[in-house]
């Protein structure tokens, strides 16, 4: 094991193609033709006198030696025989973090694997990116013992340090061989030391929507034309998706990245992108259409600024999404209940009715009735007809010979329009977990979130709740356009990705939420809220109900343990412990969860403070807490 460690070092790079080296007894064989190639030496002729001088020489050095050689001598053989187990058992991220953190000292990371033996065995299995690496272990015996090689001195190991960065002296990118890559593909993070003040605000847009409305094609489209995939990646997913027969399919793939979704055509999980305006940064959420997938759309919706719904303009598939059955009413409800806003209604497919204007004017007069009475406000909807598959009104705004009748902006002008979100960055840091996985850079528990308050800086210590877990931030990457930076802080609002140390892989999880150390997030089994129930509420809920609460990005099982009170119809009394609460009423309800979730007052904080209650797959209500 230690000579495969000391041949990866010769070749200047600790990863390899996993099919290349997937044959262990490639090194035994090598090795051993290695050392039979070496003649064994005679041993050397002596003269009496050679003799003597050799032993007189032995004996001065054995006399100027410290008594405890022999005993040092059992240590070090002990130490070896600890450094071979570790290593025999140690992942390849454990070696590669240990020389990491001990700048490259082969001693010392030694020492640091040595302490930390039990840690260092374990590697965490999160999903997202895939990590490319030579496995260290084999379970192999070796065919003939053979001389165990020198372990590799300082100057010999180049491990992938990325340096600090000073105010007057920007670093260097660290060089790195032309390697099959570890995690990402992606380009090595910049490295920033301070936060440009006239940089572009970051907007979280999430795009929602009935299933098959063409949203992923649309956004694909649109990244497309704005040069942020390359002509040669539009040509993969083009012959890719003719290859299966799904040709049409090709924009779609830019946002459905994962296999499972280019085979049933349907995005199944929140895909993430990131692009310029003229005034803005935009963090891209591609939220799934279809019912099944509704959790994964609220995950999506709660770490939205405004939202993009997007509707079919052609004829009998707008009546569909717009039906009871459809997703357009309960999509639009939900991001609403979320906390979002302003509203871009993107008309789409607008090619299929010839660009009529009666069309659209009666999809928007249908929509405009039901969203104001879903609680958004007209000044806050803006319609705009598009065509994902062709992409006109994308980026140009629409030429007079393909649509007389409309002059307003474009989609881009009118994401590029929105206003600024309000930013509470002097409050304790919140930050949800919507993502885990391992970069090279932050290391082997690396999180993704929007967040939500505060700022956090590299460095600091924090603390992961629910349990209160406290670890540091080993560094901050957030994204502008496809340029990663490194930066060493960053405030609420920015959607990052942010390194952490002191954790084990069990101890976080998607939903947690990374909190000011000295002020964390409560952390309640029971709460008290005010909700507002929806029209698919079919059976009353009565005192005991079970349901699926909805918390940011987690669900827990959770029982409506008190019904307190009911507004009657049209607000005008309220209702003490009532026995029953019907469809499309106000009430104050006492919810227990079966775990412990964290949450905040709605007056303390809106953001962290809204649930959405679900039952047999519908969302049934919508509400906050006001009381823990």
């Amino acid at each position: 094991t230690m000579r495969r460690i000391h041949q990866a070092y010769d070749e200047d790079d600790l990863y390899y193609d996993d099919d290349y080296y997937e044959d262990d007894d490639y090194y035994e064989d090598e090795y051993e033709e290695q050392v039979a190639a070496v003649p064994e030496p005679s041993p050397p002729q002596l003269t009496a006198a050679q003799e003597q001088a050799f032993f007189k020489k032995h004996e001065k050095k054995k006399k100027d030696k410290p008594s405890g050689s022999k005993q040092e001598q059992q240590e070090l053989a002990a130490k070896v025989f600890q450094i071979s187990q570790i290593v025999e058992t140690a992942g390849n991220d454990a070696i590669r973090q240990a020389l990491e953190r001990n700048g490259g000292n082969v001693d010392q990371a030694t020492n640091w694997l040595l302490e930390n033996q039990q840690s260092s065995q374990s590697s965490p299995k999160v999903g997202g990116k895939k990590s490319v690496v030579l496995d260290l272990s084999s379970s192999k015996p070796a065919k003939s013992p053979v001389p165990a090689p020198k372990i590799p001195q300082v100057s010999q190991v180049t491990p992938p340090v990325v340096k600090k960065a000073t105010p007057n002296k920007p670093p260097a990118k660290p060089k790195v061989e032309k390697k099959e890559p570890v995690v990402e593909t992606a380009a090595e993070p910049v490295v920033v030391t301070e936060l440009d003040p006239n940089e572009k605000p970051n907007l979280n847009l999430v795009v929602v929507g009935h299933v098959d409305a063409g949203k992923s094609t649309l956004m694909g489209h649109l990244l497309y034309k704005m040069k942020f995939v390359t002509q040669r990646e539009m040509h993969k997913f083009e012959k890719e998706s003719k290859e299966v027969g799904k040709s049409s399919f090709a924009f779609a793939w830019v946002m459905d990245e994962h296999e499972d979704e280019r085979e049933r055509g349907v995005t199944v999980d929140v895909g993430i992108k990131y692009f310029e305006t003229l005034s803005k940064r935009v963090t891209l959420l591609d939220a799934p259409g279809h019912r099944d997938f509704i959790p994964n759309m609220i995950t999506g919706a709660t770490q939205g600024d405004v939202a993009i719904l997007v509707v079919p303009a052609n004829p009998g598939e707008f009546e569909s999404s717009f039906q009871h059955n459809g997703q357009t009413k309960e999509h639009a409800l939900l991001v609403r209940y979320c906390g979002i806003r302003r509203l871009i209604i993107a008309v789409n497919k607008m090619d299929m009715t010839g660009w009529s204007e009666e069309r659209f004017q009666q999809v928007v007069g249908e929509l405009t009735q039901f969203l104001v009475g879903g609680g958004y406000a007209t000044s806050d909807l803006l319609f705009v007809p598009v065509s994902g598959l062709t992409g006109e009104n994308l980026i140009e705004r629409l030429p007079a010979d393909v649509c007389s009748w409309y002059k307003g902006p474009s989609l881009l002008e009118g994401i590029d329009s929105l206003e600024p979100v309000p930013r509470p960055a002097d409050k304790p840091l919140r930050m949800v977990v919507a993502d885990l996985f391992k970069t090279i850079q932050l290391g082997s528990i690396t999180v993704s979130g929007k967040i939500e308050a505060g700022v956090i800086k590299e460095g600091e210590k924090i603390v992961v709740s629910p349990g209160k877990r406290i670890c540091r931030v080993k560094g901050i990457v957030k994204h502008k356009g496809k340029e990663k930076l490194y930066v060493k802080c960053a405030s609420a609002g920015e959607n990052v990705d942010v390194g952490l140390t002191g954790l084990e892989d069990t101890m976080i999880h998607i939903s947690s939420i990374l909190c000011d150390a000295k002020h964390p997030i409560p952390e309640v089994r029971c709460f008290t809220a005010e909700i507002a129930t929806f029209p698919g509420l079919t059976v009353p809920l009565l005192c005991g109900t079970k349901v699926n609460l909805h918390v940011q990005s987690s669900q827990i099982p959770a029982t409506i343990s008190k019904l307190l009170s009911v507004e009657q119809a049209g607000g005008k009394s309220v209702k003490k412990n009532p026995r029953f609460i019907r469809k499309e009423q106000t009430a104050v309800v006492e919810i227990r969860t079966s775990l412990p979730i964290c949450i905040e007052k709605f007056q303390d904080f809106r953001p962290l403070s809204r649930v959405l209650i679900r039952q047999n797959g519908v969302t049934i209500a919508a509400g906050r807490a006001i009381d823990l």
